[in-house]
Order: C-alpha cells, then sequence, then structure tokens
C-alpha cells in the first residue's frame, strides 16, 4: 500500500467509513417506509380486544379497520377494586377521532359502585352520576351484581371515551413486518407501551437499531480474521466463520428468549450476540499472535 502512497491506517480509515456509510445506508432505506402512516386499508377486518389497564375492556366479534366500525361489541367499564361501573351492548359502534364513539341499537347496564350509579340523560349524549343511591347503599356496593340501571338506546354517545382502537389495530402487524419509524408511531400512542403486547415491537425496535453497527462489525471481524497470523488458510477461515455464525445466532437464541421474559432488556437483548461474538474473535486473534 505504501507503494501507492496510501498507508495501512488511511485504508482502514477509508474501509471504516464505507462500512458505516453501507450500514447506515441500508438502515436508511429499510426504515425510510416508516416515515408514511400505517394504511388502515392494508389492515383485515377481524375480531378485537382491547384492554385499557384495569379500567375497560373491549370486545369486537368484527372490527373494520378502514371504517372504524366495529360489530357485535361488548364493553365492560370498572372500578378502582375491580366493581362493574357499567356495561354496554351493542350492535355496532364506530369510532371517529373527532366525536369519540357512538354505539347503536343496544343496551345500556349501569351498576352501583363507590362513585355512583351511572345513568344516560334524557338526550343519551351524556352520562350522569347519581351519588344519593351509591351513598345510602354503600355497604352493598361489592356484593351485588345486579345492575341498578337498565336502558335500551338506538343511538348513544358523548360519553367521553377516549379509547383509540388505532393502534391496537395496528398490532395486526407483526413486529418483524414493520420499520423503526412504525414501532415508534405505535409504542407512542398505545397506552400501555410497557405492556405485554410491546415486548416483541421493543425488541424488534432494538434489533433494527443494530442494522447499520451490525455491517461494521462484520467488516471489522472479517478484516481481523483476515490478517490474523496463520488464519490465512480457506478451511480454517470457513471453520471461523461457521462457528461464528452458529455462536451468533445460539446467543440471539437465548437473548431473545430473556428479552420476551423481561430478564434483559431490550437494548441488552439485541447487543448481546453482537458483543459476544466481537469477544471470542478478540480471543481468537489473541490466541493466533
Amino acid at each position: 500500500m505504501l507503494a501507492n502512497g496510501i498507508s495501512p491506517t488511511q485504508s482502514f480509515s477509508l474501509i471504516v467509513i464505507l462500512g458505516f456509510g453501507v450500514g447506515w445506508s441500508s438502515d436508511w432505506l429499510m426504515n425510510g417506509a416508516g416515515v408514511r402512516s400505517m394504511d388502515m386499508s392494508d389492515l383485515q377486518t377481524r375480531s378485537l380486544k382491547m384492554q385499557i389497564g384495569a379500567e375497560r375492556l373491549w370486545y369486537f366479534r368484527s372490527f373494520d379497520p378502514s371504517s372504524g366500525m366495529g360489530r357485535g361489541l361488548q364493553l365492560f367499564q370498572y372500578g378502582e377494586k375491580g366493581e362493574d361501573v357499567m356495561r354496554i351492548r351493542a350492535a355496532t359502534a364506530k369510532w371517529e377521532s373527532e366525536k369519540g364513539w357512538t354505539f347503536y341499537n343496544g343496551k345500556f347496564l349501569g351498576f352501583y359502585s363507590a362513585k355512583g350509579l351511572p345513568v344516560i340523560d334524557e338526550n343519551k349524549s351524556s352520562l350522569v352520576w347519581e351519588t344519593k343511591e351509591a351513598e345510602s347503599i354503600k355497604d352493598e356496593v361489592y356484593q351485588t351484581k345486579s345492575p341498578g340501571i337498565s336502558r335500551s338506546f338506538e343511538k348513544l354517545y358523548g360519553l367521553g371515551i377516549p379509547d383509540d382502537p388505532t393502534p391496537y389495530l395496528w398490532l395486526q402487524k407483526r413486529a418483524k413486518d414493520m420499520s423503526v419509524g412504525e414501532i415508534e408511531r405505535l409504542l407512542d400512542r398505545f397506552p400501555d407501551s410497557k405492556g405485554q403486547e410491546m415486548i416483541p415491537y421493543q425488541l424488534r425496535k432494538a434489533q433494527l437499531w443494530w442494522n447499520g453497527p451490525a455491517c461494521l462489525v462484520a467488516l471489522l471481524i472479517g478484516l481481523g480474521l483476515g490478517s490474523a497470523r496463520g488464519s490465512s488458510t480457506p478451511a480454517k477461515l470457513a471453520g471461523v466463520s461457521l462457528l461464528g455464525a452458529l455462536g451468533f445466532y445460539l446467543i440471539r437464541t437465548l437473548s431473545d428468549s430473556l428479552g420476551e421474559q423481561q430478564i434483559l432488556t431490550p437494548m441488552v437483548t439485541a447487543s448481546l450476540p453482537y458483543v459476544v461474538v466481537v469477544i471470542g474473535v478478540f480471543i481468537f486473534l489473541k490466541i493466533q499472535k
């Protein structure tokens, strides 16, 4: 290299820069699709379940993402101690981001709770809490399963329930099929970003972060093995590479399992295979010297 006026340091620096460029360019191209909004028309009509903490539980027999219309709804709302507060059964329910939820052709059940008895007003556009009755029977609040009020309705709206189904619909898409941008949007909008449903997406986000550095790591490992004394035999290089690849995927399988059980954080889970392989190559090169 010196005969060409290029020092080994300059050559190595150029290779590192190219490695970074290739790694981050591929990462940028792969994640560029995440800039766009997730298209609801790409999602299928299927049953939908939404668990909103310990407060509300939604069941839809079917939900059409493109229209925001769900059919066969069962909605349960609970109090601070898990007691029933209200239930809504509706033939259909429609979500609009500006108006919230509108329920059609169903029945409203209100239960006595520590907060009172929820009843719908005459216009069927809001909830009113009758606290007087609840105070008079507060000793029986947690002992009865019978509703304090049962009323049928053709249209019910304005209940102030803010549960947006969009993030739950995005869960139809598997984590491995999503870009970093899409995963970040899901984690940002999902009500419980630390819930069990989010673990695969958090792990995938950390794994995608490694797309760029992984190219550089592979390049540096290849340079190290190629320049190691006594390692230039093709058979030896092939054997070391095969063992390295096998070790990488075994460690990745183990780390993914630990990450899914939340024993390791997502970033530690994604980083562990690369760290172990780099350490292994470093030990191998020290032995060769």
